[in-house]
């Protein structure tokens, strides 16, 4: 946002739940940020025809160029699309057929599909909001011109791995929709595409579009239209009861993905995507040449450089 507000952009942004308010100092480089008030015992959540409509109101004004970013929460438990929503799903042959083809346990079924069921509900009533906000930059002419990108931050388990939620690194909960919509795309720039991505490649890729100088030297995207990825490293943290956080990080490839605890008795994995893409069999034993090289890659130590600047900020090590 402050890149784009130094270019003389118009910025402005609209969330829809406590952890990105104000607060959290994401508002940086916004001329105007409308969100929920922070945690204050309980998280506070705008509804995506709240949060949309308060975006619609600027965007009748908003002086161009702008850089809009609107943060719709929906999709995100508890599940509660409002009327008719909470009813566009039911179970049918369908749904079972895609948890099978999805490899879900067998004695997750039910609760399974009604968890899905629900979250399908609240994207429905998602998208129509999102259909929305298209409609008016039509209407307004900005549509054809416009850089829009489509994304999201985390999938749900939605019980796959016996995992409802989200925060672990199944790829059910890292592969998210990402699309790109640019001005008189050309055959390089449309249709599908299978490469990795990460989102931090979003800013990369969209700078040039913009005409913005792009700092290489503090970014590790990439520029999706012009570079490959090679492999994305994951993290997140364990939360054990006993309030100890074990890091574990994930290296996904074209074909493999490992997993790695840095701390604690956990042992390593290893998938074979290519023949295994719903990450049910470790084959570990079979393939330690490669998880040796990914481990090497997930724990390599920093420059000394790095480690320096680090050391300077005051951290020990």
């Amino acid at each position: 946002a402050q890149m784009f507000k130094d270019a003389g952009y118009a910025t402005a942004a609209f969330t829809s739940s406590s952890p990105l308010s104000a607060a959290s100092g994401i508002d940086a480089g916004f001329d105007v940020f409308v969100a929920p008030p922070p945690y204050d015992r309980r998280r506070t959540d705008f509804s995506a025809e709240e949060t949309t409509r308060s975006a619609l109101a600027w965007l009748s004004g908003a002086p161009t160029p702008f850089f809009l970013w609107v943060h719709l929460f929906d999709p995100h438990a508890p599940y509660n699309a409002p009327a008719p929503f909470n009813r566009a799903y039911v179970d049918e042959p369908p749904l079972f057929r895609f948890l099978d083809r999805l490899q879900f346990p067998p004695s997750t079924y039910p609760r399974a599909a009604k968890i899905a069921n629900l979250y399908d509900d609240e994207i429905l009533y998602m998208d129509g909001q999102i259909a929305g906000l298209m409609w008016s930059l039509k209407q307004r002419d900005l549509y054809d011109d416009a850089v829009i990108v489509f994304s999201g931050d985390h999938g749900e388990g939605l019980l796959q791995h016996n995992e409802p939620g989200h925060g672990i690194v199944w790829n059910e909960q890292l592969q998210v929709p990402l699309i790109f919509k640019f001005p008189r795309a050309d055959g390089a720039r449309r249709g599908r595409r299978q490469d990795l991505a990460s989102l931090i490649d979003i800013l990369p890729t969209i700078t040039e579009e913009a005409a913005l100088p792009l700092p290489t030297d503090q970014f590790d995207g990439i520029d999706l239209l012009k570079q490959a990825r090679s492999s994305v490293l994951s993290q997140r943290e364990v939360r054990l009861t006993t309030g100890w956080r074990k890091p574990l990080y994930t290296l996904t490839t074209a074909r493999w993905k490992y997993f790695h605890y840095d701390q604690g008795d956990h042992p390593d994995r290893l998938y074979d995507l290519g023949a295994d893409p719903h990450e049910t069999d470790d084959v570990i034993e079979q393939h330690p040449d490669v998880a040796a090289t990914m481990r090497a890659e997930i724990t390599k130590p920093l420059p000394e450089s790095v480690r320096e600047q680090m050391r300077q900020l005051g951290y020990s090590n």
